[in-house]
């Protein structure tokens, strides 16, 4: 489409655009659309660390806000995201629209906040997820979370994945995690977003040989390696992350993340692909004591929230609590919450009907008893990265 016909066809629409997704796509789609004479209402974000922000000058506002204060609006979903995102909105009567258009038009020479081929390779990825999501006999996993370790050099009260729980905190077993890995991708048909992380991944000698093994696997579309910027690669480990496949996401928790400048110098001297990601605030999961909520309350709880796909230790879970609370032993082992992908009792098939059945599931599980839900319509922020003492660990 021309970018005349794509500007007539959003303002023959006549109601409000907003773009979902506050991040590298927004950008683009952002600076295409101004291209052209037109600005958007607003953007949304599902992030509650976003909401109530601006971004590139324009507010952020959560999806509950956009249902409540706006009237068909023409929402254009800018995010890898997209499939999720879609179901979101439909689930709140508000009509998605995907941005392929918008992305057919878009001027390289513009200044984004990552280099252009990072910007090729998004809208790559977005491009290919919008053919692959239209196909209704494929199954796809949007994102998910690969722990390679439970070691980290930080000491974070309310880490999300626990890591102060485990009393000897050690690497994923290379073996079964590529074995249970490659029987996943075996009965799919892709992953969108793979996230590497521990702990710190950075602390796992064997990183570069799983890194290795994704970045070989076709099915897997990005690779996105998160670091708390306080240890830095070398070797194997540093040259594996040099392909274009790979984007090191490294959070900046203020005053803990020292290794930041020198994580920038040797990233961009060796062409590798990096982000960094102020970290002021995060989700308050709470702590994991037993929550008492009747069944109402659970399904409820388990529809709102975002779920986390994780493999850990050969089985993939719906929630990344739900697998290192189990992994810790904090609460009991449930064999319905999640497939063991090396079971060699089902067919490749018969483990695809699985996976499929936790995908679409919408019966709680058992760590929606012992958390304060990702629900993103009351969700609370507390400070990042607090650090546990030695005292307050003996638990």
């Amino acid at each position: 489409m021309k970018v005349q016909m794509l500007k007539k066809s959003l303002e023959a629409y006549g109601q409000p655009i907003v773009l979902f997704g506050a991040a590298l796509l927004g950008e683009v789609a952002l600076k295409t659309l101004e291209g052209i004479g037109l600005q958007p209402a607003c953007f949304c974000d599902n992030s509650p660390l976003k909401q109530g922000n601006r971004f590139l000058g324009y507010a952020v506002i959560s999806p509950e806000a956009l249902k409540r204060d706006y009237v068909n609006p023409y929402v254009i979903v800018c995010s890898i995201r997209y499939g999720g995102i879609c179901k979101q909105l439909c689930s709140l009567n508000i009509t998605p629209h995907d941005a392929r258009n918008i992305f057919k038009n878009v001027d390289y020479h513009c200044a984004y906040s990552e280099p252009e081929n990072a910007v090729k390779q998004e809208i790559e990825r977005y491009l290919q997820i919008i053919k692959v999501s239209r196909a209704s006999d494929k199954l796809y996993i949007e994102n998910l979370d690969l722990a390679i370790t439970e070691k980290c050099s930080l000491r974070c009260k309310d880490c999300m994945n626990l890591s102060t729980y485990y009393r000897v905190p050690k690497d994923a077993d290379t073996e079964l995690l590529l074995e249970s890995f490659g029987r996943l991708t075996d009965c799919i048909d892709g992953v969108f977003v793979v996230n590497v992380h521990g702990g710190e991944p950075f602390m796992n000698k064997d990183m570069h040989i799983i890194i290795d093994n994704l970045i070989n696997n076709r099915t897997i579309m990005k690779i996105v390696v998160i670091s708390n910027g306080t240890m830095v690669p070398l070797g194997k480990n540093l040259a594996c992350l040099k392909h274009k496949k790979i984007c090191v996401a490294i959070d900046d928790y203020k005053g803990l993340s020292r290794k930041i400048p020198k994580l920038v110098e040797i990233f961009t001297r060796e062409g590798i692909n990096y982000k960094l990601i102020r970290m002021d605030e995060w989700l308050d999961y709470g702590g994991l004591e037993y929550r008492s909520r009747n069944k109402e309350n659970l399904l409820d709880i388990f529809a709102k929230c975002r779920k986390c796909f994780t493999l850990l230790n050969g089985k993939l879970f719906i929630c990344g609590r739900s697998a290192h609370g189990m992994n810790t032993g904090v609460f009991a082992d449930e064999p319905n919450d999640y497939v063991d992908l090396i079971n060699d009792k089902l067919s490749n098939s018969g483990l695809r009907k699985e996976i499929y059945k936790l995908l679409y599931r919408t019966e709680n599980i058992t760590a929606c008893n012992y958390c304060n839900a990702f629900n993103l319509e009351c969700a609370k922020m507390i400070k990042a990265a607090v650090q546990e003492n030695s005292a307050d660990f003996n638990r």
